[in-house]
């Protein structure tokens, strides 16, 4: 009897000892997990903030930087979104001055960045009609960001080829930002520069 009584102790010890073990263990657990939630907020936090961020680095990526120049009110750099007209650029400047000749300003041209827009003034013989003859708008110049392989082939020294490479080049790398961009075409030497130059320009 007195062996009985005693086993059965030591089993209510044992029992107890397992589960004061347990328990101790399950709030060790608890601990663990309320101190790593704790911990992950501010990286939660941060990674949220640095998505907004991006968020606004993709918004401010359609910003452009345009350089308009000549009979504007205002000239200077001004700040557009892409794809907007040079039409909406001259009015961001002011408007156009008195003296101003749009003739050879292409008004519905998509702007784009680095763009420089000249908008030139009326020359004095056309304003006062000298030599007996009409004001003449002059339109020899070829735009080299709008022109087709058809019109270039009409330059002194482009024949087909060289038509095809420069419509390429400018597909593949982008509009002309200067006239003397042309010589990066491959088959476009110094020498054909200077017969084009005063052929072409970039607006």
């Amino acid at each position: 009897m007195e062996n009985l009584k005693s086993w059965l102790i030591s089993v209510d010890r044992s029992l107890l000892m397992k589960i004061a073990g347990g328990a101790a263990i399950l709030l060790l657990i608890i601990i663990y997990t309320l101190n790593h939630s704790e911990a992950e907020s501010p990286l939660a936090e941060t990674a949220a903030e640095g998505l907004q961020e991006n968020e606004t680095a993709l918004t401010e990526q359609g910003d452009i930087k345009v350089d308009i120049k000549g009979e504007v009110i205002y000239p200077g750099v001004y700040k557009m979104q892409d794809g907007q007209r040079v039409e909406q650029v001259i009015k961001e400047a002011g408007g156009l001055t008195e003296e101003a000749d749009i003739a050879g300003v292409n008004l519905a041209q998509r702007a784009f960045d680095e763009m420089v827009i000249n908008v030139p003034a009326v020359s004095t013989s056309e304003v006062t009609g000298e030599s007996g003859e009409s004001p003449q708008e002059d339109n020899s110049r070829l735009n080299m960001n709008m022109a087709e392989q058809a019109e270039w082939e009409t330059l002194p020294g482009i024949g087909p080829a060289k038509a095809e490479a420069i419509v390429s080049y400018r597909e593949e790398t982008g509009p002309f930002q200067q006239v003397d961009d042309l010589i990066n075409v491959p088959g476009i030497g110094e020498k054909t520069m200077e017969t084009l130059r005063e052929h072409l320009s970039t607006y």
